[in-house]
């Protein structure tokens, strides 16, 4: 596993084991806040990473 993959997988079991609804409405919010995690911290580690 890279660091990428390490860094998003964490937001990924907070979320789905403190909100495991069956309701899909929330699932999917579920899963546009991990992606929106993802891309930040994506973001944040490619601007250091140049630095």
């Amino acid at each position: 596993m890279t660091l990428i993959e390490v860094i998003c997988f964490i937001p990924m079991l907070f979320l789905f084991t403190y909100l495991p609804t069956p309701n899909i409405i929330s699932i999917i919010i579920n899963v546009f806040i991990i992606m929106l995690c993802c891309f930040g911290v994506s973001f944040l580690f490619y601007i250091f990473k140049d630095k």
